[in-house]
């Protein structure tokens, strides 16, 4: 059994996979590094209460007992043959399997939107889905004593939906009397309709009304197509442009698994898996994770987040057990699960429901409080402590 990527949904997939499989059967794990952080984390880098060591952690053997770690980076699954071959310094290794998981997870590409590498390196924008990066935005929010900052988000797919309102929130606090005297302004600009519109229109709603209480302006159906590195002005799609002082940019992502198994990715080189097995067109191949693509109901794809890869980690898991001949629960995967937002003040909303319903999603947003606020601070705690 061979798994490929040590992300959450990796890692959740090989912990339940040693506990259904025989202690005879081989669970092999290749990852470039084992050493990463949780999503949310560097949005936590963003408003001061971590630095990015803290959050930045090595999957331990100890966590995965049973299962053999290879640190390499895959470069090529052979369907046919069954075969994964995967570099580790010169050398290169190939793996025969009886069953694979693809959890290779998706990569931050801003070269892909023309000027953002510039200005990122002449400090006039900076993306927070690292922990480095988020610093980096924090040091430079700090220094903007006036002017604009704006909230750059691309087309879907991107991880973790809310995350670019949470940013803005985030922003806001930092900015304190800035913001509220006038002397920085604060703009979200979107490609999307209205802010996390897989969870439906009465979300979005609700979530501008908690921008707008904040002072942060909502500007929608934008699509970036460049940035000037010396203005951090943006070109969108219509031709139009906007000034901004400093950018907090949502990088384009890109899969990772286009390269890897470029015979099982769509168009857009993400992997197109049966939504309630998890099952790709190869037979013993599944994915989970983002690298996946799940179209729902309302025609958008299903978000990629943690809660939903370790999801769908656990029920590939038994449906790998099953297909190598064990008597495994036939578990489906629902959909279910949410997103914490954190909107300042010591409060988190959330947005949870069923996400595989039909005719629609069925999405509910709760409204914030301290007690949402504490429970996400606990998912980074019982991350931290499950696998590092």
């Amino acid at each position: 059994m061979v798994v490929l990527g040590a992300g959450t949904s990796g890692c959740a997939a090989a912990e339940r996979l040693r506990a259904v499989l025989s202690p005879a059967d081989h669970i092999v794990m290749i990852d470039r590094s084992f050493t990463g952080s949780l999503g949310l984390s560097s949005l936590r880098v963003l408003a001061g209460w971590r630095r990015p060591e803290e959050v930045t952690a090595t999957v331990k053997q100890t966590a995965l007992l049973g299962v053999s770690l290879k640190v390499g980076e895959a470069t090529e699954v052979d369907t046919a043959a069954e075969t994964v071959t995967y570099r580790a310094g010169d050398t290169e290794h190939r793996l025969g399997y009886d069953a694979l998981l693809v959890a290779l997870g998706a990569d931050l590409d801003t070269a892909a939107l023309p000027g953002l590498d510039a200005a990122i390196s002449a400090g006039r924008a900076a993306q927070f889905y690292t922990p480095d990066g988020a610093e980096e935005l924090r040091w430079r929010a700090e220094a903007l004593s006036a002017g604009r900052l704006v909230v750059l988000i691309p087309p879907p797919p991107f991880k973790c939906p809310p995350a670019p309102y949470e940013a803005a929130f985030l922003l806001a606090d930092q900015l304190g009397e800035k913001l509220t005297s006038g002397a920085v302004r604060l703009d979200v600009i979107s490609a999307e309709p209205y802010p996390i519109p897989v969870a439906g229109p009465e979300v979005g709603a609700g979530v501008t009304d908690l921008l707008s209480a904040r002072g942060i302006g909502f500007h929608p159906g934008r699509s970036a197509t460049g940035i000037d590195p010396g203005s951090a002005s943006i070109t969108f799609a219509d031709g139009s442009t906007e000034h901004a002082d400093l950018l907090a940019v949502v990088p384009p992502h890109t899969a990772p698994a286009a390269a890897v198994a470029p015979d099982l990715v769509n168009a857009g080189g993400w992997l197109p898996v049966e939504a309630s097995t998890l099952a790709t067109a190869a037979p013993g191949v599944w994915a989970v994770g983002d690298a996946t693509a799940v179209t729902l109901a309302n025609g958008k794809p299903m978000p990629k987040a943690g809660v939903f890869a370790e999801g769908q980690a656990l029920v590939a898991a038994d449906q790998i057990a099953r297909h190598l001949g064990y008597d495994a629960p036939d578990t489906r995967y629902a959909g279910d699960g949410g997103c914490l937002l954190v909107v300042g003040g010591g409060r988190a909303a959330k947005v949870a429901g069923r996400f595989l319903a039909d005719p629609a999603p069925q999405v509910t947003l709760y409204a914030p409080t301290p007690q949402l606020h504490a429970e996400k601070e606990q998912l980074e705690r019982d991350w931290l402590a499950r696998w590092h």
